[in-house]
């Protein structure tokens, strides 16, 4: 079986992707200027604009490619094919993420708008031409190109380093930032960790896939119908509250248990990435064998049976994943790293500036929109 991306390796793919980005948004934002100012046509610009969205989305499929290729690695989540029923739990979860995580990011805005943030006007979808491209770049282009990095390739990494939960919410903060939009922040970090701990529950990077060009496809529609609906809820701060916790708590687990009928491990062969069994242990077992636990870490990739260990209550099939971080770290151990780039500490290096430099710009993004300079 194809070894997958090391740690550090999928930190470098995440990095190098935002660089990219970084430098597309600032080109593109110079490019844009010059377009409207030449042209005074707001038409041009947003043609453009989504030429540049696309720009951006191929940069980071080059980077990935690129990187892949080099490596000679895989993603502990491949582009696999999903069941039907697969595919429909995916649709159903990006509604449920659009109508139940909508509520808290309402609060967001609430609170940026009182402290001066000025929302921006959405790129206008007036003519065939731009809900053409919009549906092309957003629907199409940016679920695939943005999931093979963050659900692929980071998310790979984070998992040989981490424990579940810390990789769904570093891959959640991750695509947050990676936006540098302040309005969109708190919705686009529960988007990402709910791409994230679905593509663990399905074994492939095609469910996110799905589930964002779901969601992109719904946010499109709302440029049309608007969101009017919140306000039927919004007859007061308290109950908009009260309907905000209860919609937070019905998403999630609801969510939690499409997981679960993803994860049922006859529809995902051994190995194909970090699968889960979240059936209950027995704790009482676990703690009378756990020499026997420990011993079932051994052994190479392929062959190796899964060990069941406690997190949070539930049993995680670790093995394959674990294993081969374990075999990683040998490696490095013994100086056979490709590159020293890739070393032991480098998956935190990258990640840190990659998430420290977007953050930088969502803080100057805000001061800019706030002062009234845009």
């Amino acid at each position: 079986m194809k070894r997958t991306l090391t740690a550090s390796g999928g930190a470098a793919i995440y990095l190098i992707a935002i660089l990219v980005n970084l430098g597309v948004q600032l080109l593109g934002s110079v490019a844009l200027v010059i377009a409207g100012a030449v042209s005074g046509k707001a038409g041009v610009s947003s043609v453009l604009n989504y030429v540049l969205m696309a720009l951006l989305q191929a940069g980071f499929l080059l980077t990935f490619a690129l990187f892949v290729k080099k490596s000679d690695r895989g993603l502990a989540f491949p582009v696999r094919a999903l069941k039907w029923y697969d595919i429909l739990l995916g649709v159903l979860a990006a509604g449920i993420c659009v109508f139940c995580f909508i509520f808290p990011a309402q609060w967001f805005a609430v609170l940026l708008e009182k402290i001066g943030y000025n929302f921006s006007t959405e790129i206008p979808l007036d003519g065939a031409l731009d809900v053409t491209l919009c549906v092309i770049v957003t629907v199409i282009i940016a679920p695939v190109c943005e999931e093979l990095v963050f659900r692929g390739a980071l998310l790979t990494g984070l998992t040989k380093k981490f424990g579940v939960i810390p990789s769904v919410i570093l891959s959640g903060l991750a695509f947050s930032l990676m936006h540098m939009n302040p309005e969109q922040t708190v919705y686009q970090f529960f988007m990402g960790c709910a791409c994230a701990y679905l593509a663990i529950c399905s074994g492939s990077v095609l469910c996110p896939m799905i589930v964002h060009a779901c969601n992109n496809l719904i946010a499109i529609i709302f440029e049309f119908t608007g969101t009017a609906f919140l306000d039927v809820f919004f007859t007061s701060y308290g109950t908009f509250a009260a309907v905000t916790a209860a919609f937070l708590i019905a998403g999630v687990a609801a969510l939690y248990f499409i997981g679960r009928l993803m994860m049922k491990s006859e529809r995902h062969g051994a190995g194909a990435g970090l699968v889960f069994d979240l059936k209950r242990t027995n704790s009482d077992e676990n703690r009378q064998n756990p020499t026997e636990n420990n011993a079932e870490n051994a052994g190479n990739i392929d062959g190796i049976r899964q060990n069941r260990t406690k997190n949070n209550g539930f049993a995680v099939a670790t093995d394959p994943i674990k294993a081969e971080a374990a075999l990683d770290e040998e490696e490095l151990a013994a100086g056979k790293a490709r590159t020293p780039l890739l070393g032991k500490r480098s998956q935190a290096i990258y990640l840190g500036i990659g998430l420290f430099a977007c953050l930088v710009v969502w803080i100057l993004v805000f001061a800019v929109n706030a002062s009234g300079l845009m």
